[in-house]
C-alpha cells in the first residue's frame, strides 16, 4: 500500500513562492471548500498529480502551471512510504528538475538513474508506486468535473473505463499494436505477391526467351552442319587438285632437269660434230692440196712416175678413208643432235605449263585456306549463342525464396488475425468481463440499496444498464429523475472505486480524493454519501478528502474543514474547523 504522508510546494497554479504544505491524516474525512478558481483543487489533485507523474490532471500544459505572477521556481515536493520504505520525489519547473530519495536509516539517499527522466519517471511507476496515470486515476482521485458520468459516456468510453478498473487496457493496446501489425503486414504481403507475380513474369519471359534461343542455335547448328558438310566436300575437292597440281609440279621439275640434260647432251653433241666437221674440214683441205698437186704434175709432167706414187700414197688413202668415216660419224651427230632437238622442244611444250601449274597451285592453296577459315567461323557462329540458364536458376531460386516468406507471412497474418479476435471486445476481454460483472453488479446494487434507491441497476457485458425494478422493467438510465440519476452515478463511482481498490491491492493508498463529488446531490443524499465514505474511510484507514465550492454540511460528517481563498491574487489554505 501507497501511504502518503505529506506535500509541500511553491509557485503551483495560483499558489505563491511560499511554500505550502498540507498534511495528510489517514482515516479521516477532509472537506476542501473555496470559491470556484481560488485553487482547491490545485492544493491536492494538481499537486499530487504533477509530483507523481509530471503532467496536468486537467490537460494543461506544464508551463501553464506555473504561478503566473512569479514565473519560475514551481516546486513540488511529496512524502510517502510504499511497503514500508520511505521515498520523497522533488519535481520542478523553471527550472527543470527531477529527484527521488530514499530514506537509509536517517539519511535520504538519492535513487540513482540513467540521465534520461523517462528513466526516471518509469522507474517511480514500476518500481516505486507500482501504479501508472490509469490506476492512480481509478483508485486515489475521482473528479465529476473532469469525468463525466460514466452512465452517460459513449460506449467505447465505457469500455475504456472498464479495461483501465480491469487492468485489461492492455489487451487494447494490443489490440492496436496487432492491428497495425496485421495491416503493415498486408502492405509487405501486397508487396511480395507484386514481387512473387514480377518473378513468375521474368521467369515465363527468360523460359521463352530461352526456348527462342535453342530453336535459334538447333537452327543454325543444322544450317552450320549442313554449310560445313558442303564446304568439306569443297574442300576435298580442291585437295585432290591441289594433288594433282603437285604431282603436275614434280613431273615439270623432271621435265627440267630433262629438259637442262638435254641442252647439255645437244651442246656436246654439237661440240663433237663441229669438231668432226673441223677435222673433216682439214683432211679435205689435205686431200684438196694433195689433188692440186698431182693435177699440177699431170699438167706439166703426165708421165711423171710421182704422179702414181703421188695417187696411191697411204697417207692419201687414209685421209680419204677418214674422210668417209667423219661424214658417216657426222650424219650419225646430225641425226642424233635432231632427235635430241625434237625431244627439247617436246619437254619445252611441257615446260610452257609451269606458270598455269605454280598459278593453279597457289590458287589452290588460298581456296584451301579460305574453305577451311569458312568452317571455322561456321563452326564458331553456332557457338555465338549461348544457352545461359544461370539466371533462369537464379530467378527460381529467387521464386522459392520468395514463396517460403510468402507462406511465412501468411501464417503469422493467420495467426495474428486469430490474436486480433482475441484481443478484440467480444475476445478475452468479454471471457474478463464475464468472469468479474457478477462482482461488480453485486456492488452496485449494494451501493443503490445504502442510497436508499428501490432500484435493480445490472450491467451487461457490453456496460448497457439493465433495470430490474418493478414498474421499470423496459426502461433505462435515463428514464429516472435527476436525484435517482446522481445517486445511480455515485453507486456506479463507488462500485468501481471499491473494485479497483480490491483489483489493484498493490496500488491501493491511504488517500481518496473526491473532487466535486456531491454536486447535483440533495442534501439527504449527502448525507448517506458521507456515511458511506466514513465507513470506507474508517475500515481501510484512509484519508477522504472531498473538495466542493460549498462549506456547508454537518460538522458530525466531516473530521477536518479547509477553505482556500485568494489574497492579492495569491491563493492560501485554512484549516477551519477539526
Amino acid at each position: 500500500m501507497i501511504k502518503f504522508h505529506r506535500t509541500e510546494f511553491r509557485n503551483f497554479l495560483s499558489y505563491g513562492n511560499t511554500p505550502t504544505t498540507w498534511e495528510f491524516e489517514p482515516g479521516t474525512i477532509t472537506r476542501i471548500a473555496g470559491e470556484n478558481g481560488a485553487g482547491k483543487s490545485s492544493c491536492v489533485v494538481d499537486v499530487l498529480y504533477f509530483g507523481l507523474f509530471g503532467r496536468t490532471y486537467r490537460k494543461q500544459k506544464l508551463d501553464q502551471i506555473v504561478n503566473w505572477i512569479n514565473k519560475k521556481n514551481l516546486e513540488v515536493t511529496i512524502w510517502f512510504s510504499v511497503s514500508e520504505k520511505e521515498y520523497r520525489i522533488e519535481r520542478g519547473l523553471k527550472p527543470s528538475f527531477l529527484r527521488v530519495y530514499e530514506l537509509e536509516g536517517e539519511e535520504w539517499e538519492l535513487v540513482p538513474v540513467s540521465s534520461s527522466s523517462k528513466d526516471y519517471q518509469k522507474i517511480i511507476e514500476e518500481d516505486i508506486l507500482h501504479m501508472n496515470e490509469s490506476v492512480f486515476n481509478q483508485t486515489v482521485i475521482k473528479s465529476m468535473t473532469k469525468n463525466l458520468s460514466f452512465m452517460n459516456l459513449s460506449k467505447k468510453e465505457k469500455r475504456d473505463v472498464i479495461d483501465s478498473i480491469l487492468g485489461i487496457e492492455v489487451f487494447g493496446h494490443m489490440n492496436y499494436i496487432t492491428k497495425h501489425k496485421i495491416y503493415d503486414l498486408k502492405h509487405e504481403i501486397d508487396l511480395l505477391l507484386e514481387q512473387i507475380n514480377s518473378n513468375k513474369s521474368l521467369i515465363f519471359a527468360e523460359q521463352s526467351n530461352l526456348e527462342s534461343l535453342k530453336l535459334i542455335k538447333e537452327k543454325m547448328e543444322k544450317e552450320s552442319a549442313n554449310k560445313v558438310a558442303d564446304l568439306e566436300v569443297e574442300l576435298e575437292e580442291n585437295v585432290a587438285k591441289y594433288k594433282e597440281f603437285v604431282a603436275a609440279s614434280e613431273k615439270i621439275k623432271q621435265y627440267q632437269e630433262k629438259e637442262d640434260r638435254l641442252e647439255n647432251e645437244l651442246a656436246d653433241l654439237r661440240s663433237k660434230s663441229s669438231g668432226k666437221k673441223k677435222a673433216k674440214k682439214e683432211i679435205e683441205t689435205d686431200i684438196m692440196f694433195a689433188q692440186r698437186k698431182i693435177q699440177m704434175f699431170e699438167e706439166t709432167c703426165p708421165t711423171c712416175p710421182k704422179i702414181k706414187e703421188m695417187k696411191t700414197d697411204d697417207k692419201l688413202v687414209e685421209q680419204k678413208s677418214h674422210l668417209e668415216m667423219l661424214d658417216s660419224e657426222i650424219d650419225s651427230l646430225t641425226t642424233e643432235i635432231e632427235e635430241v632437238k625434237q625431244q627439247l622442244r617436246k619437254t619445252q611444250k611441257l615446260l610452257v605449263n609451269e606458270t598455269f601449274v605454280n598459278n593453279s597451285l597457289a590458287s589452290l592453296k588460298t581456296t584451301i585456306s579460305k574453305i577451311r577459315s569458312d568452317i571455322k567461323k561456321t563452326q564458331e557462329e553456332k557457338e555465338v549463342i549461348v544457352i545461359d540458364e544461370t539466371n533462369l536458376n537464379k530467378l527460381i531460386k529467387q521464386r522459392t525464396s520468395l514463396e517460403k516468406k510468402y507462406d511465412k507471412m501468411s501464417k503469422t497474418r493467420r495467426h495474428l488475425n486469430v490474436m486480433k479476435q482475441l484481443l478484440s471486445d467480444d475476445g478475452i476481454k468479454t471471457f474478463i468481463i464475464k468472469k468479474y460483472l457478477p462482482h461488480i453488479n453485486k456492488l452496485l446494487n449494494t451501493y443503490l440499496q445504502k442510497f436508499n434507491t428501490n432500484i435493480l441497476f445490472y450491467f451487461d457485458t457490453e456496460f448497457n444498464d439493465i433495470i430490474g425494478s418493478r414498474y421499470k422493467e423496459n426502461s433505462n438510465y435515463n428514464c429516472f429523475s435527476e436525484g435517482q440519476k446522481r445517486r445511480i452515478d455515485l453507486s456506479v463511482l463507488f462500485t468501481f472505486i471499491d473494485f479497483s481498490q480490491i483489483k489493484n491491492r498493490k496500488s491501493n493508498s491511504n488517500l481518496l480524493v473526491l473532487d466535486e463529488i456531491t454536486t447535483g446531490v440533495d442534501q439527504f443524499g449527502e448525507n448517506i454519501l458521507f456515511d458511506i465514505l466514513k465507513q470506507v474511510s474508517q475500515k481501510e484507514n484512509k484519508e477522504i478528502v472531498t473538495i466542493s465550492h460549498s462549506g456547508n454540511i454537518d460538522p458530525e460528517k466531516i473530521d477536518r474543514l479547509f477553505e482556500v481563498t485568494t489574497e492579492n491574487g495569491f491563493s492560501k489554505i485554512e484549516l477551519i474547523e477539526s
